[in-house]
């Protein structure tokens, strides 16, 4: 068995295949990596758990000699089942799968799809065996993108590996820490949104500190805009990093304000520690945050309104406390991989006994 993505870099995506490939069952499933490009604290950690990692060196999507790569992969080895995550590694997969079953994984809601991918992606999703959807949010939009793949596609919650509960004991400090941990991509992310919600915040509490925790392509022009709002002393930029349960241990509040959002590997990360949460209620983040019970949910795009959620966690304790207790059982109750591994690995066994599955 295969599993394809377009990088091994932080990403949920990224994070989600790493932890289903180093789950499942290697007495019944043989399973390697391909990415299309080099490089990532993934490979190097994939390989040290004995998974073998091809890649494809690719220097960017569009990058022409990839296709011939490709081609090269996977007319020199064969496979039973290809599972693809990520719109590029889909396309790829379905294009030079042969006799493979295909697994297609869909981890967003395909707001920023352009048209060209679109038109790929209704072409090619047809050569796929099974789709799986992260939330019914991202399934409902390929649905609508991509009718032909009628009952072909099953909502697989995202769900991760969760380390024992007694290592995540909360680090205390004498300021109130708001974190986010995700790759810092705006406007996605809603990043600037935040760092304008910071700014009102800090005019409220000033001992109040926001930490950002990630690498992405907006990186410089965020610390630009944090810097024009006068929040030098209000907000710390930390580069991605693999020990992020180290970051939420040290955290009181986590915060996601994205404008669009397939489902948010890092909401499991923080509520899996005991932290409530502020997040936009958009795509997949309601069927994971379960609003004033495990974070407080508000609209997308509104700074006024993340100030205002952020200020109440702030002013409130017992709320965290409760909300943080039951983001913790929420999490770890419904999203814990050792748990969710069963339900691929079906997925997979009805490929391999049933021929005419398509």
């Amino acid at each position: 068995m295969l599993h394809v993505i377009v990088g091994l870099g932080f990403g949920g995506a990224e994070k989600v295949m790493a932890e289903i490939v180093s789950t499942l069952d290697a007495s019944r499933f043989d399973v390697s990596v391909l990415a299309l490009k080099s490089g990532g604290p993934w490979e190097g950690i994939l390989k040290s758990r004995g998974i073998p990692v091809a890649t494809l060196d690719g220097r960017s999507l569009l990058d022409p000699a990839l296709l011939l790569r490709a081609s090269r992969f996977f007319r020199t080895r064969s496979f039973d089942i290809i599972h693809s995550h990520l719109t590029w590694a889909d396309f790829l997969a379905a294009l030079f799968k042969r006799h493979a079953r295909l697994v297609w994984h869909d981890h967003d809601t395909g707001e920023s799809l352009p048209f060209s991918s679109r038109s790929l992606e209704r072409l090619l999703i047809p050569r796929s065996d099974v789709v799986i959807a992260v939330s019914r949010s991202v399934q409902e939009r390929l649905k609508a993108r991509c009718p032909v793949i009628g009952d072909r596609i099953r909502i697989l919650p995202n769900s991760i590996l969760f380390p024992p509960q007694d290592q995540l004991s909360h680090v205390p400090s004498e300021v109130f820490r708001i974190g986010f941990v995700g790759r810092i991509d705006d406007p996605k992310k809603g990043l600037s949104i935040l760092l304008r919600a910071a700014a009102a915040v800090a005019r409220v509490h000033a001992g109040a500190r926001f930490v950002m925790v990630g690498d992405g392509p907006a990186a410089d022009r965020l610390k630009r805009l944090s810097s024009s709002l006068g929040l030098e002393k209000s907000v710390e930029w930390l580069p991605a990093r693999t020990d992020v349960w180290s970051v939420y241990r040290s955290l009181d509040l986590f915060v996601l304000p994205s404008l669009w959002e397939g489902f948010g590997i890092a909401l499991l990360e923080a509520m899996g520690c005991g932290l409530p949460v502020v997040a936009s209620r958009v795509g997949g983040i309601p069927e994971v945050v379960i609003d004033r019970k495990t974070g407080i949910l508000v609209p997308p795009g509104n700074a006024e309104a993340l100030a205002d959620a952020i200020l109440e966690m702030i002013r409130d304790p017992e709320i965290r406390r409760s909300m943080g207790d039951e983001a913790r059982r929420h999490a770890r109750t419904n999203f814990d991989m050792t748990k969710r591994i069963a339900e691929l690995e079906s997925i997979y066994r009805s490929l391999l006994d049933s021929p005419d599955i398509r």
